[in-house]
């Protein structure tokens, strides 16, 4: 029971959450965009006090300028090309007029979108392809602020057109999903007990074998109390098979002849690092801690991809 808990139970945890994490990150496909309100500048605001000086913008009267930017990415693993777009995104402001929109910046910057205001507070966006990562920034210039806005659009083989609504720093829960917090705990716990189980099954066995070719006396030899300790320093790690080959080895050892005594202590140190687990152990770990960095990394870059 104690190897299942600290060998069996980990691994099979491990490649099920590998299986998992490989899945989700290479093989499962999904389909959506996603919008967001990054942030909001009021521009130009007329005095109360200097009602005579009139402000325009593009030879429209004006009382204040704000501008909003917006951030569109292609958040999931499908992309999508012109024959894809069946209408348009759209994109609903409820602000009174539009007055511009100005593109900011893309990446890569070759990506390019038809973007245009098609009402007093509609854009209009429609694009030749857009690959998986794509982003595009937008500045949409109004004559007061943008509390709300919604999408609509009719995309074949989208799934789900995300919004978020924010000033300079999402929310925790906008930016990371709880499939990348779960999956991170998990392969952390993992990793922590596949470390105890190395510390529990190979240290007994390995600090055994060492004692008993280098430190057990040989003056004062007693068989019982040998495999007595044996038994108890290795917790019952050993299996029994190797235990009992030990076990007849040292009944048919004369105990008091030093040169048979040294033999059967370098045989018997020969047998319990031969079960030393510690190679593999080494590799299951190390490839464990990729995991935990992989997930890791998933979860700082999605933390800081927006700020």
């Amino acid at each position: 029971m104690k190897k299942f808990i600290l060998i069996v139970f980990p691994i099979i945890l491990s490649v099920v959450g590998l299986g998992i994490t490989v899945y989700v990150e290479f093989f499962k496909e999904d389909s959506y965009l996603s919008l967001y309100m990054k942030s909001q500048h009021n521009v130009i605001k007329k005095a109360k006090n200097y009602e005579e000086i009139k402000l325009t913008y593009k030879n429209r009267e004006i009382n204040e300028l704000y501008s909003t930017r917006f951030l569109l990415i292609n958040s999931g693993t499908k992309f999508f090309e012109k024959e894809d777009v069946l209408t348009p995104i759209l994109i609903s402001l409820d602000v009174s007029e539009i007055l511009d929109v100005k593109k900011y910046k893309s990446a890569p910057p070759s990506f390019d979108l038809d973007i245009s205001k098609v009402s007093n507070n509609k854009i209009s966006i429609d694009f030749d392809l857009m690959n998986t990562g794509d982003t595009y920034e937008f500045d949409v210039l109004t004559d007061s602020p943008v509390d709300s806005f919604k999408v609509d659009s009719r995309i074949k083989g989208l799934s789900n057109f995300e919004t978020f609504h924010y000033i300079e720093n999402p929310p925790l829960r906008d930016r990371v999903t709880s499939y990348q917090i779960i999956i991170f705990i998990v392969s952390l716990i993992t990793t922590l007990l596949l470390w105890m189980g190395f510390r529990k099954l190979v240290i007994p066995i390995r600090s055994t074998a060492y004692f008993i070719l280098n430190d057990y006396p040989q003056e004062s030899f007693e068989p019982d109390l040998f495999m007595g300790l044996l038994r108890k320093w290795t917790e019952d790690y050993l299996d029994q098979e190797t235990l009992e080959r030990i076990e007849s080895r040292l009944n048919s050892t004369d105990i008091h002849n030093k040169e048979a005594l040294d033999s059967f202590r370098d045989k018997t140190c020969y047998d319990l690092l031969n079960k030393d687990p510690s190679g593999g152990f080494a590799i299951i770990l190390i490839i464990l801690m990729g995991w935990v960095f992989m997930n890791a990394w998933s979860l700082i870059t999605s933390l800081v991809m927006l700020n």
